[in-house]
């Protein structure tokens, strides 16, 4: 593939040959003794890669990691460097403060920030902990409303099939009274058939 340059403060072209320049960076990479290692991207198996393991949540773990956290969270850029005894003890401790004055100009924005960036994630996990237990207590809720619903439900359905009992058999009575009176009534009908007939 060939390129034209044009100088414009000369007037020149020139043309470049883009293929040439690329072997000649091809032989010099090979000269330097590179090797291009790298895995192509159709190479990785994302079957092998495994998911990470769940493990079920606790709000008592919760609890003890964030209270170790709210330990740790502060960095004190100014610590105080201790050192053993004896002369070489001593000048140890002395180059180390000397070392640390030097660089606690750049040091102590870093811890700062540090600081700044744990307390961020100390706030969203105090979040996080107290979605789990407003979750936590939304689920207790919830189970002694179905609780209370269901003892509720078993109630009315007894109080229910008892009404019904009660009045199937008021109904069987009302049947049987009125087969009684049927029959009484298929005999009067007869015995004034019977008179009027005489």
């Amino acid at each position: 593939m060939l390129l034209e340059s044009v100088d414009v403060a000369a007037g020149n072209k020139t043309e470049i040959d883009i293929e040439k320049i690329m072997d000649e960076i091809r032989a010099d990479i090979e000269a330097r003794g590179f090797v291009d290692d790298c895995v192509p991207f159709d190479a990785i198996d994302l079957n092998e890669l495994k998911p990470l393991e769940s493990v079920p949540f606790n709000l008592q773990t919760m609890e003890l990691e964030l209270s170790r956290f709210l330990a740790v969270a502060n960095i004190n850029p100014y610590r105080e460097i201790g050192a053993k005894r004896g002369l070489i003890g001593k000048l140890s401790r002395s180059f180390k403060k000397m070392v640390q004055r030097c660089i606690n100009f750049h040091i102590t924005p870093i811890v700062w920030d540090i600081t700044a960036s744990n307390n961020q994630a100390l706030e969203f996990m105090r979040c996080c902990r107290d979605f789990a237990k407003q979750q936590i207590d939304e689920e207790v809720r919830l189970d002694t409303m179905e609780h209370e619903i269901n003892y509720t439900l078993k109630k009315s359905n007894l109080l229910l099939e008892q009404k019904v009992n009660q009045i199937v058999r008021q109904n069987q009575e009302l049947l049987s009274a009125i087969k009684t009176l049927e029959i009484q009534c298929n005999e009067l009908i007869e015995k004034q058939s019977e008179v009027s007939g005489m």
